[in-house]
């Protein structure tokens, strides 16, 4: 191992810590039971992306919660009532326009900056 990957890998490390400290004072702990074969995938995909089995399972509830609320508000509420329902039901983490952009209300195009207004 050259001196320069060990440099590489060592601030790898100090960012992924630094990231966790600042993220740590905002998370809420829970348990949860899950087969013997998802810890395994879960543990491969740690270690593919060099990160916590932790990570991985918060990466994956992130996603799968956000994905169900879209899911659910679908479902559970008129298309002109779709994001005041979706922002309801995530505690509404997101802009409007965030939201908007996740149900395709507003093209997501709109929301950049145009280099007339830079």
């Amino acid at each position: 191992m050259s001196i320069s990957s060990v440099f590489e890998a060592e601030a790898m490390k100090l960012v992924v810590q630094e990231a966790h400290e600042e993220v740590a004072s905002s998370l809420k702990a829970f348990s949860v039971r899950v087969p013997e074969s998802t810890v395994l995938v879960m543990d491969n995909l740690a270690r593919e992306l060099r990160c916590s089995r932790n990570d991985v399972a918060m990466m994956i509830l992130t996603t799968g919660c956000y994905d169900a609320a879209k899911a659910v508000t679908r479902v559970m509420s008129a298309p002109e009532d779709n994001v005041e329902f979706f922002l309801s039901l995530i505690g509404h983490t997101l802009s409007a326009v965030q939201a908007e952009v996740a149900f395709g209300a507003v093209p997501v195009e709109l929301t950049q900056p145009t280099k007339d207004a830079e």
